[in-house]
């Protein structure tokens, strides 16, 4: 089993980024990824949207 999959065989999920000084220490190919991937949006003050809201009321 690879170190980086969880017993259920499925990579972890990344979690999202909300200290600064985790930010700091990224490179900024770091943070443009962990943008990309949605992992800054606490910190870009975004919100997601309701789990039971229709598709397009976001």
């Amino acid at each position: 089993m690879d170190v980086n999959e969880h017993l259920d065989g499925h990579p972890p999920e990344l979690s999202q980024i909300t200290d600064r000084a985790d930010l700091n220490r990224m490179t900024p190919s770091e943070v443009d990824a962990a943008r990309k991937a949605g992992r800054l949006d606490t910190l870009m003050g975004k919100t997601p949207p309701p789990v039971d809201a229709p598709p397009d009321a976001a």
